[in-house]
């Protein structure tokens, strides 16, 4: 296994992650379901801790590829800056969600302002991840965006 393989395999963890944890987070506040809070934050601490995991693995991914033809420097970059983003979005999220869980077990009570707040951020944070995300893709993978590569039926 190389750095690039890794990377690969754990950049999508994040991004679904954050996906599903937004859900989870907007079903249990129209429920009221305190398991499904808990439930979408320890999610998004995970991801959080899985997207630094991802940036480490990055820069050795990079030294794989960057020399390969047909791979453009400027993408690469493109894709760093993009994630860089959602990295701290993710981290920031992360650390937001590990204190509406303390909050949780201390007061045995969720504090609905910061489930809300955390919603707001989750949602941001998964817009900068799809970014990153389809940045990155778009370092081995032209054809995604390419007019061309539109389905046809």
């Amino acid at each position: 296994m190389n750095a690039a393989l890794i990377h690969l395999a754990i950049t999508h963890f994040p991004i679904a992650g954050v996906f599903i944890g937004v859900f989870l987070l907007a079903f249990g506040r129209l429920r009221k379901d305190n398991s499904l809070l808990k439930a979408a934050n320890i999610l998004f601490v995970i991801c959080g801790l899985l997207s630094l995991v991802a940036s480490f693995t990055g820069e050795g991914a990079e030294e794989l590829i960057e020399h390969l033809p047909g791979v453009n420097h400027a993408t690469i970059h493109e894709h760093e800056e993009a994630a860089e983003q959602a990295i701290w979005s993710a981290c920031i999220l992360g650390a937001v969600s590990l204190v509406a869980l303390i909050f949780e077990i201390n007061l045995k009570n969720p504090i609905k302002k910061i489930n809300a707040a955390i919603l707001i951020l989750a949602i941001i944070t998964f817009a900068f991840m799809a970014r990153a995300g389809h940045k990155g893709g778009l370092i081995k993978h032209p054809e995604i965006d390419s007019p061309t590569s539109e389905i046809k039926h």
